[in-house]
């Protein structure tokens, strides 16, 4: 009876330490899909945000043009619907608006100033993250446009709420 006993203990404690291991490491491979699916979700959130602001300024480069210092934006009216919805959008060098809509109303800080920079370096891809006037965060998206000398001459800024539960309303 005695040998019995100390064989069933024996089971019991292996089926216990068997339980506790598989169990951690369950929990640990949980832990782990868990930690790799927000990740993931993370980084291709950034990456559809960006791919999205890489359209909407493409889809204005089209639309806009600048000819004999004039800016020219005819085609936009009709294609309005098309690219307002969720972003905001300007126009703008150094100094001059020459075309806003501000549909999600964000105020980036110092776009004058960004645009200015940013038309110095017309070959980069310019992004930034920031904060606006109201604390409100975005992600902003410059893509330098030119004149009919290929001269640098303004920046079709897009921005865009970077919380993606403020972007799908």
């Amino acid at each position: 009876m005695t040998a019995q006993r100390e064989r069933r203990r024996k089971l019991r404690r292996l089926y216990l330490e068997q339980t506790l291991g598989w169990g951690t490491a369950w929990l640990l491979g949980l832990g782990l899909l868990a930690w790799l699916a927000v990740t993931t979700h993370g980084r291709f959130s950034r990456q559809s945000l960006d791919s999205e602001l890489r359209l909407t300024a493409t889809a204005l480069y089209g639309l806009t043009w600048f000819e004999q210092g004039r800016f020219h934006a005819d085609d936009l009216v009709d294609e309005i619907a098309f690219w307002s919805d969720g972003f905001d959008v300007w126009v703008l060098d150094g100094g001059n608006v020459f075309f806003a809509s501000e549909s999600i109303g964000l105020h980036p800080k110092d776009l004058h100033s960004t645009a200015a920079a940013w038309i110095k370096d017309p070959d980069t891809e310019h992004f930034e993250d920031g904060t606006d006037t109201a604390g409100q965060p975005y992600r902003l998206h410059g893509l330098v446009t030119f004149d009919e000398h290929d001269a640098p001459v303004a920046v079709i800024a897009v921005a865009a709420d970077r919380r993606p539960w403020q972007r799908d309303r």
